[in-house]
């Protein structure tokens, strides 16, 4: 989906808007700033709502291999957007952000998918996964 929000950079209840980009944790996940709001959120981990991308941890190097592309996709995205909005932003089990990531009017989970670099993910308890055999290359 892509539209353009040229709402000034107010937030409300489940939206915050022209958050700025710190780094890129892996394909699903990254640290950005969010301007005007109290302090705690001067430095918040903000995980993509509806996308679970390989691990940049993983000790499997197709898997691993895979996860630093998805990173670096996303790192491309989002650090030469102009703008980056939150939409239906909640807490996530592990106390971070979890919200419809969208730069430039780009939902930034419908691309990750549609390049093939994540899975749907909502939520639900994680199983093993294999990325290297379910989305081609070696093991």
């Amino acid at each position: 989906m892509v539209f353009a929000d040229i709402s000034p950079c107010v937030h409300a209840d489940t939206i915050f808007r022209c958050v700025k980009i710190i780094s890129v944790h892996d394909g699903d996940t990254f640290k950005a700033e969010i301007p005007n709001t109290h302090p705690f959120f001067s430095s918040s981990l903000i995980r993509l709502n509806g996308i679970d991308a390989p691990e940049i941890t993983s000790k499997t190097p197709c898997e691993k291999s895979k996860a630093e592309t998805a990173k670096a996709q996303l790192e491309a995205m989002l650090k030469t957007a102009t703008r980056i909005d939150l939409y239906n932003i909640q807490k996530d089990k592990y106390f971070r952000i979890r919200a419809d990531v969208y730069a430039d009017g780009k939902n930034v989970s419908e691309i990750i998918l549609k390049k093939h670099l994540a899975r749907p993910y909502h939520g639900e308890a994680k199983v093993y996964y294999n990325w290297c055999k379910a989305q081609g290359g070696s093991t």
